[in-house]
């Protein structure tokens, strides 16, 4: 498949529509912790069949693939596991990690945020003191953040996207207790306050 992908450059050997579902398959199989063993041929075959594609034809499928996953993916840590198999350092690999991510975070609200500043309305009201605040969700939403704006030039591109990002990781990390043992809430704390640290430091 590999050598396949390498090829394109003389000839195509896959349609789009089956190269976007090649590429959903390597992820899928990535999420099967019985498959770990092969992560590093899984990357191989994922770098490769994200650089198949033309720029032009990238900037669509990208986006496409996204939606598929955000619809089939339960939200839960096989969302994260996801979005994290998406290792590449390259431009193509970041933005393919950015938009599965955005399209991850609206599939949990349910498609409610019409626009990004919406999104992080819906991710900055932190109740901790709720008996029933879902830590682990909360966990799951700011990881799915971090790798939708970080990812990407969101944050650099748009200053009120950076306010409410530094808002959003404030309230993350100030407004849980050290002394909750509640779980999940020294992860969301903790990752909250590394990540906030790093808005100060690039400043």
């Amino acid at each position: 498949m590999t050598a396949a992908c390498q090829k394109r450059n003389k000839m195509a050997m896959y349609l789009t529509s089956e190269a976007e579902e090649l590429i959903e398959v390597i992820i899928c199989l990535f999420s099967d912790r019985q498959l770990q063993g092969l992560s590093v041929l899984l990357h191989e075959c994922m770098q490769s069949a994200i650089s198949y594609f033309t720029e032009n034809e990238w900037e669509s499928s990208c986006e496409k693939i996204a939606n598929s996953l955000a619809c089939r993916v339960p939200k839960d840590v096989t969302c994260l596991r996801i979005v994290e198999c998406i290792s590449g350092v390259d431009t193509r690999s970041k933005l393919f990690r950015s938009a599965i991510a955005h399209q991850m975070l609206l599939s949990c609200y349910d498609h409610k945020a019409p626009n990004d500043e919406e999104i992080l309305k819906l991710l900055i009201p932190v109740n901790v003191k709720d008996k029933k605040c879902d830590f682990s969700k909360m966990y799951i939403h700011l990881v799915l953040a971090e790798n939708w704006l970080l990812s990407s030039q969101l944050v650099e591109d748009k200053p009120v996207l950076k306010a409410m990002w530094r808002l959003y990781l404030r309230n993350c990390s100030c407004l849980i207790a050290s002394t909750d043992l509640r779980s999940f809430a020294s992860k969301v704390r903790n990752k909250a306050s590394y990540l906030l640290q790093g808005t100060i430091t690039a400043d």
